[in-house]
Formats: C-alpha cells, structure tokens, sequence
C-alpha cells in the first residue's frame, strides 16, 4: 500500500469535513467559524482557563469566587489518586477532572443566566474574531476529503474564499509523513541525501498546489506597498500543519520567502490573545543551554551560543548542564522577559502533552510548561528539535513546545518543525540576536526570523532542511 492510499482510509477530522462543507456553500466566514471551534480545542479551553474575572468579580463575587476555585483546580497538577470514605479504593483522576468541569460548565451556565452576560466565555462570532488580523492577513488553510480551500481573512472587508482544485487531502496526508520520516532520519550520508531530496520536491509541491494561489489573492486584498512584505498568519489544518508554507517555493526562483512575511497561529482567539497581552516593560534574558544531555548526543555548538547571548544580560541567570535541572528552570521563568532555550527537545506522538525540553534531570513537559502563567513573558526561542512539531494523530490540537510557551503568557515564540543541525542552529540564533532591538518589546520577531531564514537559504541553497524548519509564532 503505498503513503497516499494509506492516508485516505484515516478518517478525516470533523473540523476539516465541517469547514470544507461550508466553503462548498459558498460561506467563508461560517467555514473560519467552523475551523475555530473545531480546531484546538483543547488550548481553547486552557485559554479560557486564563481569563481576566475582574468584571464579574465586581459585580458578582460569589460567582467569580466559585469560577476562580474550579479553575484553579482545572489548572493545577493532577494530584496522588485519592481515596472514597466508603470503600478505600482510589479515585482515578479522569473521574476527578471530569467532575471539575461539570462544576465548571454548572458555574458557567448560572453566570450566563445574568443580565448582559449570556455570552460570558463563550467561543468569540466571527466580527470580534476578523481584528485579529489587523496588520496583514490570516489563512485558514483546510483539506477536506472532498475540497481543499484557502480562506483569506483581513481586518476590512469579508473573508475572501480561495478554492484549491489541485490540492488533495491525500497529497497532504503523504507529504507530511514523508517529511516526518525524511527529517527524522538519522542517517548522516543517504539521511542528507533523502532531507534534501524530500524537501525541495515538497516545497514546489506546496507552493503550486496551495501557497502561491493564496498569496495572489492576499495581495490583491492587502495590495502591499513597493519593499514592504506583508505579514501572513498561517492557520492550517490536519496534515498541513505539518508543513513548511512559509517556506514554500522551487529553487532560484520567487517563492513564499520573497512576498510574505509569515507567522503561524492555531487559532484566531490564540492570536487575538497574543496581540492583547502587553509587551514586556522589562528586558531580562534567562539562558538554558546543554551542550551535554544523560542518554542524548551532544550538542557542542550550544556552548558558544549560550556564552553569547548570556554575555548581553549577565546579570540574568545561565544555566547550563548539571545547571538546568527542571526546578531551576521553572523558578527562573517568571523574572525572564526573553528566555533561550538551546537543548534537545523530545516529542511523543501518542501522547503530545507528555513532550519537552529534555534537561539535565529529566524532561520539563509540554503540560508543565502550559500550566505557567508568566505576566511578563515576552519572547521564547526555542533553539531545540522538533519544537513546532504536532504527531498527524493530534495535528488539529497544536499542541507542541510552542503552543505551551504561548499559553504560558509568552508573547512571541520561535521554533522548529524538525530536528535542527547544531552548527545552523548556533548561527541562526546568533544572526536573530543580532537584528533584534534591545528593547523589551520583541515585536520585530516575525521580520528578523524571516531575515535569518532567507539569509540561511542564500548561504545553503540546495539544502532547505536546513532552514524551512523555523517558524514564529505571534504578533
């Protein structure tokens, strides 16, 4: 059975199905709605785990002290199994937290009952969701079993439906495998060779079938002044977030690089929170490098890397080695406005929240990471493997190493789709470093990365494996 057939008989994700259904009924903005709510759901409800209560708290304390308590519950570690009064026989955590949030949905319901508040944490309509791209354009980008299809949408004007006839949902399902064991081959001669091979052929692929038929309605919408690249947030789904759209192009010729400047985000809400969160009023660096990992190869270029950055803050801390234990990290976080992150990193595909940075005692998971809520969180590099990455089981729940920095307040995240070289990894980060102001605010992120990954391409143009992996994430 080759890749393609295989891919059809997994059942598509009713996220997909539904979006797809509703572009074919000529409606873009009930299909970004569709995508919205059935996509992330996950981080969906981390995220409302988070919200601000001030204004209920002042007109109904009772009720927001009741909400605070169960949320507070919902995001803390699970605890050891309890025990009934009755029997002694433990109590299983799904039980514990599917109770919890029937408490949580009862709250919920008793608010909404109130006058002005019917739609209290209820999923944003499609009018308070389309500011999210003030400043460029969002594309929801879809695969269905019947119909592929872009859905352009700016902060003006309606979302504007771009169907892609020569894009299949199969095609997609077979490229992100292929890449995934393409750039996850540790082979050091015929793993090149296959890296390089994958990803040229993969990148035309994309660019033909999907990214430069949306990128030609994008300028027709944003029509984008002379030198001034407009910005892009990529929102796909299933298979194609697996997928390098930033990068997307044939060699030597004009490709996604030379007419966007591009992001990524889960959801228009992850977005639109991103954009609401003030930026950091303070630059303070932490540095996380392991140039040596108990049970993992070493990384002998993050030395330099981390002496570098850390030589710009020193009075903030470096840990490194036998330094950065799970503890130490986790205390350093909340005084970091920039935190740099040189390490391996692991993913699980079964399990995607059991994922994370691997340090010297362990493994600090994706779910531990999420669980932080860091007021004044702005930028997180992640100069480790895989850190963008979703397993195609979880594709559409985006839950990967940069989705958990983001919800644990960081503004801006850059990451990677694959296992990084070590030597570009050091150098990447250090041109980044270069371009960036030194000011708390990291809002030139998305431009200095697309800078760095172009200068990158110029340096190594046959070997995108090389520099179509790193992605940003945020405003």
């Amino acid at each position: 059975m080759t890749a393609a057939s295989a891919c059809t008989t997994k059942p598509v994700p009713a996220a997909a199905t539904s979006t797809a259904t509703t572009c074919a009924l000529d409606d873009p903005g009930g299909a970004v709605q569709a995508g919205e709510l059935g996509r992330s759901v996950l981080l969906a409800s981390r995220l409302a785990l988070r919200t601000p209560l001030a204004d209920l708290e002042a007109e109904h304390p009772a009720l927001a002290h009741r909400l605070s308590r169960v949320r507070a519950a919902l995001n803390a570690p699970d605890p050891p199994a309890m025990a009934t009064p009755d029997d002694g026989q433990d109590i299983d955590h799904v039980d514990r937290r599917r109770r919890l949030w029937a408490e949580h949905d009862a709250v919920l319901t008793e608010i909404r009952r109130l006058p002005g508040l019917d739609r209290f944490l209820l999923p944003p309509t499609w009018n308070e969701l389309r500011p999210a791209a003030t400043g460029g354009a969002v594309v929801l980008l879809n695969a269905g079993l019947q119909r592929c299809d872009g859905i352009v949408v700016t902060a003006d004007g309606p979302p504007l439906l771009v169907p892609l006839p020569d894009l299949r949902l199969a095609d997609a399902e077979a490229w992100a495998a292929e890449l995934t064991d393409a750039t996850h081959d540790s082979g050091s001669f015929t793993g090149e060779l296959r890296r390089q091979r994958v990803l040229t052929e993969l990148l035309g692929r994309l660019w033909d079938t999907a990214v430069e038929p949306v990128l030609d309605a994008v300028e027709q919408r944003l029509r984008p002044d002379d030198g001034v690249l407009p910005r892009v947030w990529w929102m796909p789904t299933g298979p194609l977030g697996l997928l390098p759209l930033h990068a997307a192009g044939h060699p030597a010729r004009t490709g996604a690089l030379d007419r966007v400047v591009s992001s990524y985000t889960p959801t228009l809400r992850t977005l639109a929170r991103a954009q609401g969160r003030p930026a950091a009023t303070a630059l303070r660096r932490l540095t996380v490098a392991l140039d040596r990992t108990p049970g993992l190869p070493d990384l002998p270029a993050t030395t330099a890397e981390a002496a570098s950055l850390h030589a710009a803050d020193p009075g903030m801390p470096l840990l490194t080695n036998e330094q950065a234990t799970a503890a130490r990290v986790t205390g350093a976080l909340p005084q970091a406005s920039w935190a740099h992150f040189a390490c391996h990193a692991g993913t699980n595909p079964d399990a995607p929240s059991e994922g994370g940075l691997h340090l010297h005692d362990g493994v600090l998971s994706i779910a531990e990471i999420g669980r932080r809520n860091l007021d004044e969180a702005e930028l997180a590099y992640l100069s480790a493997c895989s850190t963008g990455h979703v397993g195609r089981r979880h594709a559409d729940e985006s839950i990967h190493l940069a989705s958990a920095f983001q919800l644990a307040g960081f503004r801006h995240v850059v990451a990677s789709l694959w296992p990084l070289d070590d030597r570009v990894a050091a150098d990447a980060a250090d041109h980044f470093y270069r371009l960036m102001p030194n000011t708390p605010a990291a809002d030139d992120t998305a431009i200095a990365l697309h800078r760095v990954i172009r200068h990158l391409r110029a340096e190594h143009p046959g070997r995108p494996h090389l520099w179509a992996s790193l992605v940003h994430s945020g405003p």
